[in-house]
């Protein structure tokens, strides 16, 4: 998933995007455990570069604000996907239904 808000302050500093994401979240708070995958030595090295970024408490704050709009936005999103869907699974069944049974009629198992 690509963020414009990311890629702008990514390019500001000069930097990769995935290294100001990383970044965030390593200041956002001292409670968060960051786990990172890397396939390549390369790729390891380019993320051990996200811990030398640092943002002002201002921008850690804007951006914790702005992600929440996008995940509010992407759950509402969503949200309509599922209802939609739901809506679509209530269509009534195609097969025939079984008439009701007498009062005093011998019930099979079926």
């Amino acid at each position: 998933m690509r963020s414009p808000l990311l890629d702008a302050a990514a390019a500001s500093i000069g930097a990769a995007t995935r290294q100001v994401a990383l970044a965030w979240l390593l200041q956002r708070s001292p409670n968060i455990l960051v786990i990172v995958g890397a396939l390549s030595v390369e790729h390891f090295r380019d993320n051990l570069k996200a811990t030398a970024l640092e943002f002002s408490p201002d921008t850690i704050n804007d951006r914790m604000r702005a992600s929440t709009k996008m995940a509010r936005t992407q759950s509402a999103a969503s949200d309509g996907d599922l209802k939609e869907r739901d809506n679509r699974n209530r269509t009534p069944a195609t097969s025939p239904q079984r008439p009701p049974i007498a009062p005093g009629a011998p019930q099979t198992a079926s």
